[in-house]
């Protein structure tokens, strides 16, 4: 005889899934799943706020393992050509141990190239710019952000030095002082290690000392007896790359010179034109890169080399170079550039290519990112892949000469004699 009382059992195991349903939340989904969610969120979002919500997910975003592979996706997603990531700080990004360097993370670079991406790629964000074309009546070559970026110093082939005041707002370069004079040849390069006080270079055989605290004032002028293409400075030691196979080291703290010769060390172990110096405190070290490929270490105590490394694997030469880290990054004359690690000279990077055979002027490195110049008139912000994979391009009418970099802003120079800045907007 059927019962008419209700089946107990059953209520009661349809009452505990609809508990359990109730109950589900992301925190209780298998691993899985949860790696498939972060997999689609942003990484600062991750990083800043998701990481603080719980201890598991404190552990799951604390593994190197995952930014690795987040970092290789949101590469792979802004450029599917890309196939094999490698990064110059840390190289092997499909390799295995998962290093990441000592004192820099996969986390920090995966979230450092989404505010990249959120910031210079015109996808996603408006790029401001805005070009001056009067400050100069020939190319520039040659420019320095100063003072934490309010101003910008300016040389080129008028023999003229300008400062002028930047406005990042309007993105704007108003004349405020004016060195006519500046020097008797081409205006080369600048240098800086203080604020308010700059060197600068050119074709007069000279380098001179230019301090802005009360107005644009030469403080000292020193005779390198030769051309003078690239200068490095540090506080007390000046490092200067001659048109000759010839480096010259000037305190300047000495009393300027012209005519006589100078109390300071001379050192020749390249056998063609320097092209680029830099100066290395930390380390005693100066860097220095010449026509002939080469790239000497030259001890700054004991005053000899240390080692010479050829840089281009053809008949290129390097032309500039610039530090992050531990890692140089060196542009040829055939739009290339070189990653050489200044602590492990086994660490073989392969070259980045930016698509066309011209003079790389300008490499400014950053954490995720190289913004580069080119005389093929584009300046590029890339991450340093191979391929690499763009973020941001810019073309020009003449040759760009220079770049600069300052916080979110961007100063380009071309010889078509214009200083261009550049800012996003989503900043």
């Amino acid at each position: 005889m059927p019962s008419n009382q209700p089946n107990s059992t059953s209520n009661d195991n349809n009452h505990e899934d609809l508990s359990n349903i109730h109950s589900a939340n992301l925190y209780s989904l298998p691993f899985e799943i949860i790696l498939k969610i972060f997999g689609y969120l942003d990484p600062a979002f991750l990083s800043r706020t998701v990481s603080r919500v719980c201890k598991r997910f404190a552990e799951i975003l604390g593994d190197e393992v995952f930014w690795k592979c987040k970092l290789l996706n949101q590469l792979t997603t802004h450029d599917r050509a890309v196939s094999v990531v490698t990064h110059p700080v840390n190289y092997g990004l499909n390799e295995r141990p998962w290093w990441c360097g000592r004192d820099l993370l996969w986390r920090n670079l995966s979230v450092q190239f989404g505010i990249l991406e959120e910031k210079w790629y015109t996808k996603r964000s408006l790029i401001k710019s805005n070009s001056t074309a009067n400050l100069h009546y020939a190319p520039v070559d040659t420019i320095k952000f100063l003072s934490n970026g309010t101003l910008i110093v300016s040389g080129g082939r008028d023999r003229t030095i300008i400062v002028s005041k930047v406005d990042d707002t309007n993105l704007t370069a108003r004349k405020v002082n004016c060195a006519v004079r500046g020097h008797d040849g081409w205006i080369w390069d600048f240098a800086a290690s203080d604020p308010d006080q700059f060197y600068s270079c050119g074709w007069d055989n000279q380098v001179n000392f230019w301090s802005l605290s009360h107005g644009l004032e030469r403080i000292s002028q020193y005779n390198c007896r030769k051309p003078v293409m690239s200068i490095s400075s540090t506080p007390g030691l000046l490092a200067a790359g001659l048109h000759t196979p010839q480096i010259v080291l000037i305190d300047p703290r000495m009393t300027s010179y012209r005519d006589s010769e100078p109390n300071i060390a001379t050192f020749d172990y390249h056998r063609r034109t320097i092209t680029d110096v830099l100066l290395l405190p930390q380390r005693n070290l100066l860097l220095s890169i010449s026509e002939d490929r080469s790239l000497i270490y030259f001890d700054l105590r004991q005053h000899r080399p240390l080692k010479t490394v050829f840089v281009t694997d053809d008949t290129s030469f390097p032309r500039r170079m610039s530090i992050y880290r531990n890692m140089l990054y060196i542009g040829d004359a055939r739009g290339k550039i070189y990653f050489h690690s200044i602590e492990d000279d086994t660490l073989k990077i392969p070259p980045v290519f930016l698509g066309q055979t011209r003079l790389i002027t300008a490499v400014q490195p950053l954490m995720s990112c190289v913004v580069a110049g080119s005389t093929a008139g584009f300046v590029k912000i890339f991450y340093p892949s191979n391929p690499p994979v763009y973020v941001w391009e810019q073309t020009f009418n003449g040759e760009v000469t220079c770049v600069d970099q300052h916080g979110d802003l961007l100063a380009v120079t071309s010889a078509s004699n214009i200083l261009s800045l550049f800012r996003p907007t989503s900043v």
